[in-house]
């Protein structure tokens, strides 16, 4: 099986901006974003490690997202409910609709890093053969696993 990690980036990507500010924090996605309504309103569950309070100052000016609050405490580690905005972009839904199987994503520098299962594919290409292109797609690496 290939495993592709996919590093993306955009400041307009949801929480983008938030992870920016909150350089002490790991995000980690718990549920691909779930429409709520028509209006292609997307809920988003992720969890966080690290500093709390830096996240949730910086999450109040990240116009990507809207409507946070803890879903579960653990002590050392968060989930978090956000309402995702309309300036946001996302990623993981072109994805499934494309049939590319996310394993996880979690925060990484400026964006997100994706651990995906392409689908069809020979272990070999470009940022381009993944939806955004150049504009969103950083760095693609290639693993192969038993």
């Amino acid at each position: 099986m290939t495993i592709a990690e996919v590093h993306v980036t955009h400041p307009d990507l949801v929480l983008a901006p938030t992870i920016r500010a909150a350089t002490d924090v790991q995000l980690e996605r718990e549920f691909q974003p779930v429409p709520v309504s028509d209006k292609s309103v997307s809920v988003l569950f992720f969890s966080l490690s690290g500093d709390f309070m830096q996240f949730e100052q910086a999450i109040t000016d990240d116009p990507t997202v809207t409507n946070q609050n803890t879903v579960v405490d653990y002590g050392d580690r968060r989930v978090y409910r956000v309402q995702v905005t309309d300036q946001a972009k996302l990623v993981t839904p072109k994805l499934a609709e494309l049939g590319i199987q996310l394993l996880d994503v979690r925060s990484r520098g400026d964006g997100w890093l994706l651990r995906v299962v392409p689908r069809n594919h020979s272990g070999r290409g470009s940022p381009e053969r993944y939806p955004g292109g150049g504009r969103l797609v950083d760095r693609v690496r290639f693993r192969r696993q038993a």
